[in-house]
């Protein structure tokens, strides 16, 4: 393992032992490992073409202490025990090992959760994936001399009763079968038994159970997904093996912070534009450009009045959607002008942000059509066809995003006119904590604004604005609404929506209905 790995994973520890209320007792005396492994093999990945055959595995673990958890930490449902995850109404069934011997689940304080991904055009078979998981978690025990329980379940008979029934009697045999044949992947067989044995010399108790794959064990589909994650960050040329650590508490209910700006439930990234990084009176702004569709969030171009169109420019690059546009623009192109959908709920959803925010997009699935998916399925990214979509979207954001630009820049010219509409929208509230700058009341699903002609204008929230939960989470005396409205003809007014706020500027506008008529 890493060194740099290894030292993460005490100061891991160390910070568990603290938080959760350790009994001093305990450290360095009865810390366990609990490691669902698993490893997979695919022939051909049916997503590209050229892709290689490559094989994966992976290591869903925790180190524990062995006392009854003092502190919550987050999982609902289900138990993490000395042998496994359980749902609760099964904490009296007990887990039979390799051996025979029957054990009850009892409830322990994880310290620290280990998510390993390992894959390569080496591991050939199946078996070879499942091995190399075992491999992975045997590595991690013995780093640690602290751990003295190691469990692991898998689901592959081929490794847990090889260990457990074959391995002694092949090494006595020089590694050969009885027929004389040798044993088939030898080499990977001696690394794991000699760091089983050593495991033992070290006074580790090591066990084995066998946990039915694909079945509702936690632990176990959670592997599941590592290992096919192995292999197509092998096909991604990821660095693997990849050790992503997880303090307890965000393991099951992580919690993230990401700009409300970037609010709208779809991304657009167009491969036109070289950078979305501009700077701007010697302030670096970074551009995402999104959008919110309603009911028709798949026809992304068709009219409609209720689809909104948004560019944000943020002080601060987003780590995980500067992440997406990179990709977008590293794809190699055939057709000119591509672009690209990603879905911002899945992006956002914290189990998928962290793991994204901390090893990168390298475990996204492509396939052919250039569309991008989760290890389950889920699709998150897809290019745009046909191209003209592309083009149509791309006229609605050059316009957005001029007006944006010369705003921040304070180079409008004078065709446009610019109101503020903070005080329409924010108020002043005094409560018994003081005084609170909050979103009016009477703000629900529109606002009238009077902009001085014969009829008031009327922004639909969430379509016109952002929504009003981004609103009111903005809600500050620094945060600034603005109105911009143009004559398109003597009778007709279109209009945009601005929020300059501590995370960045943003522009909303419905290109299909925001308009005016005066009569």
């Amino acid at each position: 393992m890493n060194e740099d790995i290894v030292k993460a994973m005490r100061e891991e520890i160390e910070n568990s032992i603290a938080q959760y209320k350790v009994d001093k007792d305990l450290i360095n005396n009865t810390f366990g490992l609990v490691a669902y492994t698993d490893g997979g093999f695919r022939a051909k990945m049916h997503y590209r073409h050229a892709d290689p055959a490559v094989g994966g595995c992976g290591v869903f673990g925790y180190v524990y202490a062995n006392q009854e958890p003092k502190v919550g930490h987050g999982c609902q449902g289900f138990v993490p025990t000395h042998v496994g995850i359980h749902f609760k109404d099964q904490m009296n069934k007990p887990v039979v090992t390799k051996l025979g011997v029957e054990k009850i689940p009892q409830a322990v304080t994880p310290l620290v959760y280990v998510n390993v991904r390992d894959g390569s055009e080496d591991y050939k078979t199946n078996n070879i994936g499942e091995l190399m998981g075992v491999v992975h978690a045997f590595r991690i025990a013995k780093e640690f001399d602290e751990i003295r329980h190691v469990f692991i379940r898998g689901d592959s008979e081929y490794v847990l009763n090889g260990l457990v029934k074959s391995c002694e009697n092949w090494s006595q045999n020089g590694w050969k079968l009885g027929s004389g044949d040798p044993v088939k992947n030898v080499e990977i067989w001696q690394e794991l038994y000699g760091l089983y044995l050593e495991l033992q010399s070290m006074g580790k108790v090591v066990e084995l159970s066998w946990v039915k794959g694909h079945s509702d064990s936690v632990g176990n589909n959670r592997v599941d997904a590592f290992a096919t994650e192995g292999m197509i960050g092998a096909i991604n040329k990821a660095e693997l093996p990849s050790y992503r650590l997880v303090a307890p508490k965000d393991m099951w209910a992580p919690k993230v912070d990401t700009p409300d700006l970037l609010s709208e439930p779809l991304l657009f990234v167009s491969n036109s534009k070289t950078t979305n990084t501009v700077n701007i009176n010697d302030t670096e702004y970074h551009f995402y450009y999104q959008g919110n569709f309603g009911k028709e969030a798949d026809e992304y171009t068709k009219m409609g009045s209720d689809k909104s169109y948004a560019i944000t420019a943020l002080y601060h690059k987003e780590p995980v959607i500067q992440g997406v546009v990179e990709l977008c623009r590293d794809i190699k192109s055939y057709n000119g002008l591509t672009t690209y959908i990603g879905r911002m709920d899945e992006f956002f959803r914290p189990k998928n942000y962290l793991e994204m925010k901390d090893v990168g997009l390298v475990f996204l699935r492509r396939n052919w059509k250039n569309q991008f998916t989760l290890s389950e399925g889920k699709l998150v990214l897809e290019e745009l066809n046909p191209i003209r979509h592309g083009e149509r979207l791309a006229t609605v954001f050059n316009f957005l995003e001029e007006v944006l630009y010369t705003h921040i820049a304070g180079t409008l010219n004078e065709k446009y006119h610019v109101q503020d509409m903070s005080n329409d929208f924010f108020e002043i509230q005094e409560t018994k904590k003081g005084t609170k700058y909050t979103t009016k009341d009477t703000i629900d699903k529109s606002i009238s604004i009077d902009i001085g002609a014969s009829e008031k204008l009327l922004l639909t929230i969430g379509i016109d604005t952002p929504k009003l939960r981004i609103i009111k989470n903005y809600a500050s005396s620094t945060t600034k609404i603005k109105l911009i409205y143009w004559y398109q003809a003597d009778k007709s007014i279109r209009y945009a929506t601005i929020m300059e706020t501590i995370d960045g500027v943003g522009i909303w506008g419905s290109v299909y209905s925001n308009n005016l008529t005066i009569t």
